[in-house]
């Protein structure tokens, strides 16, 4: 038990720490990444143009979450969502033989491969899982403030 709470601690910080740093990132460069998600041809520009609005606030707010440990469960889950979506888009890219190079991932500061940032979209699914699975709050706000409370 105590290797799951470790594990739920390491996967909330990776996956925090990766998805607050790629909002941050990609704040500067709405119109860039508006334009890098219109490329993949999956939603209609009017989407195309909602989802790259919201994308980076989002992931601020799922990264400070998921490193914090408030609302973990939720977060969790809309993190995985997220992660699939990318997920999706980018196989379905690569599927259809579309001529998308660079993931606009972590915005112009950290241009990857398609293929790499595929990968780490799996890794980051991969640490999805325990935070999914196990309902642990090991030094989160939550459990610190709980503590505060029962003394």
């Amino acid at each position: 038990m105590k290797l799951i709470k470790y594990l739920t601690l390491l996967s909330r910080i990776l996956l925090g720490g990766i998805l607050l740093f790629s909002g941050i990132i990609k704040l500067p460069s709405i119109d860039t990444l508006i334009w890098e998600i219109e490329q993949y041809q999956i939603l209609p520009t009017s989407l195309a143009i909602a989802y790259g609005n919201i994308l980076p606030p989002l992931e601020i707010v799922l990264g400070i979450l998921l490193i914090s440990g408030i609302y973990l469960r939720y977060s969790a889950l809309v993190s995985t969502l997220l992660v699939l979506s990318f997920t999706i888009s980018k196989v379905s890219a690569l599927v259809r033989g579309l001529n998308i190079d660079v993931c606009p991932c972590f915005g112009p500061a950290v241009p990857l491969l398609l293929v790499n940032s595929l990968a780490i979209d799996f890794v980051m699914l991969v640490l999805e899982i325990p935070l999914l699975i196990y309902r642990n709050e090991f030094f989160s706000v939550r459990s610190w403030l709980s503590a505060k409370r029962n003394h």
